[in-house]
């Protein structure tokens, strides 16, 4: 059979134009690690920080221990590789759906996080049941420490819901890299009476934008019409975003930390695949020779240092 054609017919005038080239880093590493090189190099990162985030709704599956196993082996080979301070932090997405329903006169789905289904000390009795032994022990495995933090607890801070606003002010240009289907992007604000919100955000609307904060509008099933208002210095009310939409304030926020370097990844993104024998077999995420980590950390450059990285995993 003969091999697929990979470049665009010829025009007059012009050359073929490749319509598949390897865009693949597989071939340029020897570690998974290197990804991280240059931006390290570049940063100077005072601080590496991995983030494994996951949806709080039952018991993990084995793809999501093995990404945060790897989370921790990351950060043990980081440290040790760049003689750098390392965390895991586990963020824990409490606002997975705990229920769905379907409005059976207008076939407008809604949802009910699991927070609003549970409560706090639930959710918190959840995690210890499912994760918090797992962590302790690759914790003292790997010798790194870890931190807790919800969905819940990240979209209360000021510098989240502040940097929600910002992206307000971009939102008819940002809604088709959020929502490429349909362009409605999903904010869903939890009716104040009972915590149900429109899963699709189908009538979840933004009335008003200024410097006072956004005010909404959205229908509650079982409470008609309402309005809320989003303040960064007010933690109420409720903030649930869809993953994509989510991702992009989150990352927005901690970029504004001038201590930390933020790369976000899932292991599904980043491929985290076991190197050969053939191949120097030390993969991790972080930069590495030992004369380069010489050059980078040497006294004098720690100046320079303003930043730390921080590894997403989901």
């Amino acid at each position: 059979m003969a091999a697929p054609n990979r470049t665009a017919p010829n025009r007059p005038g012009r050359p073929s134009l490749l319509l598949s080239p390897n865009s693949v880093l597989a071939n340029a590493l020897l570690r998974t690690i290197d990804l991280l090189r240059p931006r390290v190099h570049a940063a100077r990162p005072a601080r590496i920080e991995f983030v494994v985030g996951t949806q709080i709704n039952g018991a993990p599956h084995l793809g999501t221990n093995l990404v945060q196993t790897a989370a921790f082996l990351l950060a043990k080979t980081a440290r040790r590789e760049f003689s750098i301070d390392t965390v895991v932090r586990f963020g824990a997405l409490d606002n997975a759906p705990h229920e769905v329903v379907l409005d059976p006169e207008t076939h407008h789905a809604y949802q009910q996080t699991y927070y609003h289904a549970l409560g706090k000390d639930q959710v918190a009795a959840l995690i210890d049941t499912y994760y918090t032994q797992f962590f302790n022990s690759l914790s003292e495995a790997t010798d790194t420490d870890y931190v807790v933090e919800t969905y819940t607890d990240q979209q209360a801070t000021p510098g989240f819901r502040a940097e929600f606003l910002r992206t307000l002010e971009r939102l008819e240009s940002l809604r088709w890299w959020m929502a490429p289907s349909h362009g409605t992007v999903h904010i869903r604000i939890p009716c104040p009476g009972c915590g149900w919100a429109e899963k699709r955000a189908d009538r979840t609307k933004l009335a008003r934008l200024d410097e006072d904060g956004a005010t909404f509008t959205a229908v509650c099933l079982d409470h008609g019409s309402y309005e809320t208002h989003i303040d960064p210095e007010d933690d109420q009310p409720y903030l649930d975003l869809a993953t994509l939409y989510r991702n992009l304030v989150k990352e927005r926020a901690l970029g504004r930390d001038g201590d930390t370097l933020h790369v976000d990844d899932e292991g599904r993104r980043l491929g985290l695949r076991l190197p050969t024998r053939r191949r120097r077999s030390r993969r991790t995420r972080h930069p590495g020779s030992a004369d380069a980590d010489a050059d980078l950390h040497a006294p004098g450059a720690r100046a320079d240092r303003g930043e730390a990285v921080q590894v997403v995993a989901a």
